[in-house]
């Protein structure tokens, strides 16, 4: 073989073994405390089609990896340790739960969170504006919304002096849930009822509990369980015939009474935004944090006829979207 050939052969096998940065794929991370279901696609498909709009190609410039916490906390906790072991480029990430969990494995790994309620006060991020650290992201809660959640109520179920509240105590977001709802509560004369559910097998028992008691309705609150499990939750206050409210659009979509809350897909969407920055160098603790522009009131009129309840037609007027 010719010097000159040796050389360029040499020079091949040196590229082969160590591939160029540029021509790696790049690792995304989907850490979702929701199950793997029709909702759970939703996102995913919402996230892939803007990554793909900001021209990211699976399989092509990068690789995403999938987990699904399905609201197991032990599930959510094992997932966040073999993240931080694959050590990929970004983490997309739901939840306070996930996010807590998140943080315990790693401080360095780059992370986009969507749906927390308030990161700051949580610790997730110094600040709003500058979150600082490995971590920014979405919000999708404004503190309003629990006023208008008993609102809403009050329209529907005029009659209605008894809240109970669902959420699972052990997500970090329940005390400033439970304020949020609270402000509006004393407004409308309406006593609030804590409804703590940690465990699927505690929904049915505790919508039984509270709609033994009249004139109760139900606020159902942001949270992995509640939303993995909002079939039992819906099917539940309808057997006990309890009006609720709910906070995302897919609980009306499958059955609930009515929802008010954030566009989330839309949060998905706009993460894709900051994933796409950080791939390129951006860091994530000089990306502000987005608080959400986008509420929808959604409502399900075969829920309410099956309620006997009547819709106000100052409700219908105001309604995103009515599911007939």
């Amino acid at each position: 073989m010719k010097r000159r050939e040796f050389i360029t052969a040499a020079a091949l096998v040196v590229l082969d073994a160590f591939p160029a940065e540029a021509d790696r794929l790049k690792l995304i991370g989907w850490f979702m405390g929701i199950a793997d279901d029709s909702e759970g696609q939703a996102r995913l498909f919402e996230f892939r089609e803007a990554l793909n709009q900001l021209g990211w190609r699976e399989g092509t410039n990068y690789r995403l990896e999938l987990r699904w916490g399905s609201g197991d906390s032990e599930l959510i906790r094992s997932f966040a340790v073999d993240f931080a072991s694959l050590d990929p480029d970004v983490i997309l990430a739901n939840g306070a739960p996930v996010m807590a969990a998140l943080q315990r494995a790693t401080s360095k790994t780059p992370v986009v969170f969507v749906q927390l309620t308030d990161p700051v006060e949580a610790g997730f991020v110094r600040s709003l504006r500058q979150p600082g650290g490995n971590i920014t992201g979405f919000t999708h809660f404004e503190y309003s919304v629990g006023a208008k959640w008993l609102q809403v109520l009050k329209e529907l179920a005029p009659a209605t002096s008894r809240v109970g509240v669902m959420q699972n105590p052990s997500n970090p977001d329940w005390p400033r849930y439970w304020r949020a709802v609270a402000s509006g509560a004393s407004t409308l004369a309406l006593s609030m009822i804590p409804a703590h559910v940690d465990h699927h097998s505690k929904i049915r028992p505790v919508i039984r509990d509270l709609a033994s008691e009249p004139d109760t309705a139900l606020v159902v609150l942001p949270d992995t369980i509640t939303s993995v499990y909002r079939d039992e939750i819906i099917d539940a206050a309808a057997q006990y015939r309890l009006p609720a409210v709910y906070p995302l659009r897919f609980f009306a979509l499958s059955g609930g009474l009515v929802s008010y809350g954030v566009d989330h897909l839309d949060l998905y969407r706009r993460a894709a935004s900051y994933v796409d920055r950080i791939l390129k160098g951006a860091s994530p603790g000089d990306l502000p944090v987005q608080q959400p522009t986008k509420f929808h009131l959604v409502i399900n009129a075969k829920a309410a006829k099956a309620l006997g309840l009547t819709i106000p037609p100052t409700l219908l007027a105001r309604a995103d979207e009515v599911i007939e």
